[in-house]
């Protein structure tokens, strides 16, 4: 990778999960939607940004505080599943590594930031789902039961 591009893709990335999660805000907002349950987040963003140029040093400055800060205003929960049904649900191509780099990376993120993590290898998505408004239920969200 390029080191002019190295250096700036920690930024860009953070600035288009920051822009797709402010526009799914406003979306929900309009359509008076009290909770969204997005696929995609900042832990993502890291993860992939430390992937692909091998390094965590843009964390220490205010772009990590600011993924902390949205972090805290979020109800994370952090899915996992062992690494051969990653495989098979995956659509893109991935390395086997990554997966196993990107997984061990959450759970050091769970660890240290106190988020849950549900492991939904041998569960359907509607089981899944349950234990996912229990989680909820424990952060006090109200609910969509």
């Amino acid at each position: 990778m390029d080191k002019t591009l190295k250096k700036l893709y920690p930024y860009l990335l953070i600035l288009d999960i920051i822009l797709w999660y402010t526009l799914n805000i406003i979306v929900a907002r309009f359509r008076r939607i009290r909770m969204l349950i997005l696929d995609r987040s900042f832990i993502d963003s890291v993860l992939d940004i430390v992937w692909e140029i091998r390094s965590t040093k843009f964390l220490k400055g205010w772009l990590g505080k600011l993924v902390y800060r949205v972090l805290k205003n979020q109800y994370p929960v952090i899915l996992v599943a062992n690494t051969k049904i990653v495989l098979q649900r995956k659509q893109d191509i991935i390395s086997i590594k990554e997966i196993n780099f990107k997984k061990r990376g959450y759970e050091v993120v769970a660890k240290h930031i106190h988020i849950p993590m549900l492991d939904s290898s041998d569960s359907s998505i509607s089981e899944t789902f349950k234990e996912l408004l229990g989680v909820l239920d424990e952060y006090n969200v109200n609910s969509l039961r």
